[in-house]
């Protein structure tokens, strides 16, 4: 469907370096895009995916603080308040204590993170 994107993410090693991540041999499934602006409102916390998957965000320009930095709440995949919704994306209800634990990434162009 994304006949681009796919190329980008295989031409561009995702596949390697997921797998060296993980430690296994680890196959694209999916790939998308996402565009972002300054002054957005974000997203609401969630879970990029399911137990087994993973995601790689590779930034084509640097992302700043105005342009909605990642946020990370360490220890949250650990916890059970995970919903799974229709459209297999998973929401995560925090507390004002999750909220106090968070932490924010900017990141540059071309430097790929994974997230599990």
């Amino acid at each position: 469907e994304h006949e681009a994107m796919e190329k980008l993410a295989r031409d561009g090693g995702f596949e390697k370096i997921v797998s060296s991540y993980v430690g296994r041999e680890c196959s694209l499934y999916e790939a998308g895009a996402s565009i972002t602006t300054g002054g957005g409102e974000g997203m609401e916390w969630h879970r990029d995916g399911i137990e087994g998957e993973c995601t790689v965000l590779l930034s084509l320009s640097d992302v700043s603080e105005d342009q909605g930095q990642l946020g990370v709440i360490p220890g949250s995949h650990l916890d059970a308040k995970l919903d799974k919704l229709e459209d297999a994306e998973l929401t995560y209800e925090t507390t004002e204590e999750d909220d106090k634990k968070a932490l924010w990434y900017a990141y540059r162009a071309g430097c790929p993170i994974v997230i599990d």
